[in-house]
């Protein structure tokens, strides 16, 4: 029932559905970066659409990244 249905919400964002009625994968990508007193804060560094073109299906701010040990 949902093949290729197509629908925009009040925040704007398209949500939509492929021929086989799979909803298009998208994710953030976020790094667990020290905030202090031993927390954690959530560091929004890129995402991953795949409902993009291969080359900008992946993105990610390398510069944002704190690697552990650093």
């Amino acid at each position: 029932y949902m093949r290729g249905v197509k629908f925009t919400v009040k925040t704007g964002e398209e949500i939509f559905f492929d021929a086989s009625g799979d909803p298009v994968a998208r994710y953030d990508l976020v790094n667990w970066q020290p905030a202090g007193n031993e927390r954690l804060h959530f560091k929004h560094v890129g995402f991953y659409d795949s409902s993009l073109s291969s080359e900008q299906r992946l993105q990610v701010n390398k510069e944002q990244v704190l690697w552990a040990g650093n």
